[in-house]
């Protein structure tokens, strides 16, 4: 259904079965309720209009899906005061009524950029087809062209007593089993994550802008500060994982 002109229009569609399509999720709990109070998950259309899905007890539609959705469910409303023209909903009645996006995956981009392709020299995750350095699973994560090599410094640096700050592209299309982790060391041995004590040093990673206005990536500003002890020396790198 096309989101209607008034409150209205709305209360033609109560009562019946109807399909939305293309929401994009905004806030709540994806789950049946354990009592009678249901849980409402909120998604929009992409037009300025919100839509509740309401979950009952009894509904079987469990499964938490992959956004951007469409829903089939029965429209309600819940609004016992006047003129009634709020609190309504679209509740799902299994999990049939709810049809996820493909989910894309690491599989997903290397069919993307290498269709029927199974040569693991060439979409495996730690291979590097373009001979830049750069191994596909950090392509993927970069938000770079695995079939073009890489030229130009992809991470900038820049150096502070006790910190250090730094850039990079990250993809605006993740995948949904790639990782990508900044990591610290003392040795260039041992790896960390943000927040270890490692012998009374700590060190911690923090994001401090994006910049989204590249067509092909983001740009991730980023630093690292040592909060606790004084070592000698800190090493970070940052790795694709999956």
């Amino acid at each position: 259904i096309a989101a209607p002109a008034s409150p209205l229009d709305l209360e033609a569609y109560e009562g019946r079965l109807v399909t939305v399509t293309g929401l994009s999720y905004v806030s709540g709990n994806w789950s049946i309720p354990a009592n009678t109070t249901p849980n409402n998950v909120i998604v929009t259309d992409g037009s300025g209009h919100d839509i509740t899905i309401r979950l009952f007890v009894g509904s079987s539609a469990s499964t938490v899906p992959n956004y951007p959705i469409t829903v089939t469910g029965i429209f309600s409303q819940s609004d016992n005061l006047t003129p009634f023209d709020s609190a309504y909903a679209i509740m799902p009645r299994n999990d049939a009524d709810v049809i996820s996006a493909p989910l894309y995956n690491y599989a997903a981009w290397t069919a993307l950029h290498w269709p029927s392709e199974t040569d693991p020299n060439i979409i495996g995750f730690a291979a590097d087809p373009d001979n830049d350095g750069i191994f596909n699973g950090m392509e993927q994560a970069l938000g770079l062209d695995p079939k073009a090599a890489t030229t130009s410094p992809y991470l900038t640096l820049l150096g502070a007593a006790g910190s250090l700050a730094f850039s990079h592209p990250r993809t605006k299309d993740p995948a949904s089993d790639v990782t990508l982790l900044y990591e610290w060391s003392l040795d260039l041995q041992s790896w960390y994550g943000s927040g270890a004590d490692v012998g009374g040093v700590i060190v911690v990673f923090a994001e401090d802008s994006v910049d989204n206005t590249p067509a092909d990536y983001d740009i991730v500003s980023s630093h690292a500060s040592v909060i606790a002890g004084s070592p000698p020396a800190v090493f970070i790198r940052f790795r694709a994982t999956k």
